[in-house]
């Protein structure tokens, strides 16, 4: 027996479920008629219908009488692309357009601009270069006469690559060797020699010396270094020398001399009195540039065994010994040229000599080390530019009975792309 209530309420679920049902089937019905409508025109438009295979792509691009395109067609399943042709943009199935010569005006304009921009900033560079090229060559002195500049190319054209034939002797500074310009001009173009570690070793002495003078003298406030040594000096390109690692530094105020610190630093560089006192000074720095200096002319670093016997040595001491005995030519790490060369690293020697004194007091300022230096490289420019012009006089002299020679001078560098040259020719003049 099924109780009334039971009755009715499984009635109206039937109810509901006939009038949900019908409604939904319709709409699928009517649903699915309408897509097999569409999927048959679909058929008609873009595909061929074969009695047995179904349908089949067909080839638009084959037929563009009715497919229309305007550039490039590409073939795809059930459809196709058209691309424009280069210079052209926009729809290829609807129309292709050219660019507007304003477009293109503009565009050749921006990468005219970018490419006239780039050449100006090149020759800035190059003519950057060439100036600085000029002055590490002599050109302090060359700058008040009358010079002309070469490239290194055309003066190995000149003396056809240096040959044995072109050879006309040798100077102090280097080989001399007769040239022929293109305008037939005769000149003596000197190389310099190969090695000339000397001038090298003093050149990056000195700036050291002044970016040392700097830190204790003109930097606000004064700064002094701590660490001094020889893996602290970087060298750049041409031998240019960068003081680095400030790790060790401090800052004192203008009117301190001194600071009470902890002791830090590298042994073998490290001030003898800092060692002792904890008390980092000026001439601290002095004192481990002075070892840096001594390692520059021995090429011994701190610490280092003799061959000869194997043991450690105290740089200071080893090299201190060696200036007593007179015996300074036998440590130095390259051969020097001439006496007036050696007079020259003697110099410098007494200068390591004060620098690395046990007592702070008597060893020089870095300002006063710099200034020295700086003395020296001057006189052995003039030296140089005085003994070049002598030489290449004797040389030209000497080939007179054999050609004529306009009274002339050509130097050239080893170190650069761009050559200075001098010359004290009448029918040539150059304006710095």
């Amino acid at each position: 027996m099924l109780p009334l209530n039971g009755w009715l309420k499984k009635r109206r679920a039937k109810q509901a479920e006939t009038h949900l049902t019908m409604p939904v089937k319709i709409i699928l019905n009517v649903i699915t008629q309408k897509m097999a409508k569409d999927i048959a025109a679909y058929a008609i438009k873009d595909l061929k219908e074969t009695p047995y295979l179904g349908c089949t792509d067909i080839n638009e691009c084959k037929e563009l009488s009715k497919y229309k395109c305007d550039g490039t067609c590409k073939n795809t399943i059930g459809n196709y692309t058209c691309h424009c042709p280069l210079g052209m943009y926009g729809d290829g199935k609807v129309s292709c357009r050219r660019f507007r010569i304003t477009t293109i005006f503009a565009v050749i304009g921006a990468v005219s601009f970018v490419v006239i921009v780039g050449v100006f900033i090149f020759i800035i560079c190059k003519e950057r270069r060439k100036q600085g090229n000029f002055l590490k060559n002599g050109g302090t002195i060359l700058k008040h006469q009358r010079v002309r500049i070469f490239r290194a190319a055309e003066l190995a054209k000149a003396t056809k690559n240096y040959v044995n034939s072109q050879f006309l002797g040798e100077g102090g500074f280097g080989f001399v060797y007769k040239g022929v310009l293109p305008d037939n001009t005769l000149v003596a173009v000197k190389k310099p020699k190969e090695s000339d570690k000397n001038i090298q070793i003093n050149s990056i002495a000195a700036q050291i010396a002044d970016a040392l003078g700097y830190f204790h003298s003109l930097a606000s406030p004064p700064i002094i270094h701590g660490d001094v040594k020889s893996t602290n000096i970087l060298l750049g390109d041409n031998y240019i020398a960068k003081v680095a690692d400030f790790g060790a530094s401090v800052l004192i105020s203008p009117d301190q001399t001194a600071m009470v610190t902890k002791v830090q630093g590298t042994f073998g560089y490290l001030d003898p009195e800092y060692l002792m006192t904890g008390i980092l000074t000026e001439k601290s720095d002095v004192y481990s540039y002075g070892v840096v200096l001594i390692e520059l002319l021995t090429g011994v670093k701190p610490g280092s065994c003799l061959k000869s016997n194997d043991e450690k040595i105290n740089l200071v001491q080893y090299f201190l010994s060696s200036i007593e005995n007179n015996c300074l030519f036998q440590i130095l790490s390259f051969t020097v040229a001439d006496e007036s060369e050696m007079e020259e690293i003697e110099i410098v020697a007494e200068l390591a000599k004060k620098c690395v004194s046990s007592s702070g007091i008597q060893r020089p300022t870095m300002k006063e080390v710099a200034d020295e230096l700086n003395r020296l490289r001057k006189l052995r420019d003039s030296l140089w530019a005085r003994e070049n012009s002598e030489e290449t006089e004797h040389l030209l002299g000497e080939s007179s009975s054999n050609s004529t020679f306009e009274h002339s001078t050509a130097v050239i560098s080893q170190q650069h792309n761009e050559t200075v040259i001098s010359f004290d020719i009448e029918n040539y003049s150059y304006s710095m």
